[in-house]
């Protein structure tokens, strides 16, 4: 991510940026201890940055990974969904259920 103390002294926009987590990532019990040591030690702003995770690992996901989600949401962390609506949510599937 561009942006760190070194760039804001120079008057450097911040940037946000965004990483694709895959759902073994949020099995890993390090994942939060790496994201926030990796925060702290830029400087940036952890608003900055943004998981993509996928709809599936929401709908999966329970125990540990949730918890690590709540966590770095609280950081201030953003998620967003990756490929919303093409599995569970997707509109066929829900009329189907009908």
């Amino acid at each position: 991510m561009p942006t760190g103390p070194g760039l804001a002294r120079r008057g450097a926009p911040p940037a946000a940026g965004v990483v694709n987590l895959a759902s073994r990532d949020l099995s890993n019990p390090e994942l939060f201890d790496n994201i926030h040591r990796a925060l702290m030690e830029t400087g940036i702003d952890p608003s900055l940055l943004e998981l993509e995770i996928t709809e599936r690992v929401v709908l999966d996901k329970v125990g540990p990974a949730r918890a690590t989600i709540e966590r770095l949401r609280r950081l201030g962390v953003r998620f967003t969904i990756d490929d919303f609506g093409t599995g569970n949510s997707s509109l066929n599937r829900i009329g189907r259920s009908r």
